[in-house]
């Protein structure tokens, strides 16, 4: 995923699909990990929306996802325009 400024990945953590921009460097003002987290039903409509039949594990549906999307931004986009629901978590770093 390597759009934008910062690290775009997306990766199984524990039982959810997680989808994070890692802002940092001289243009960020604080470096910050801005996370989408999709639960089990979440990443059911994910796959599906994204041709993925049988469900695949989380493992394979993050690298399906970092393979498809440019960053976390389309994956945002793409999750808001199909009503995929998703928490949304941001870690911020002195």
């Amino acid at each position: 995923m390597p759009a934008r400024p910062g690290a775009h990945v997306a990766y199984a953590r524990g039982p959810d699909l997680v989808v994070e921009w890692y802002d940092f460097g001289e243009a960020a003002p604080y470096e910050s990990a801005n996370l989408l987290i999709f639960g089990a039903e979440a990443q059911a409509a994910l796959a599906r929306r994204l041709a993925l039949e049988p469900l695949p594990s989380t493992d394979a549906l993050a690298q399906a996802v970092a393979g498809r999307f440019g960053s976390y931004f389309a994956v945002r986009a793409f999750a808001d325009a199909e009503g995929i629901a998703y928490r949304h978590a941001v870690d911020f770093s002195p």
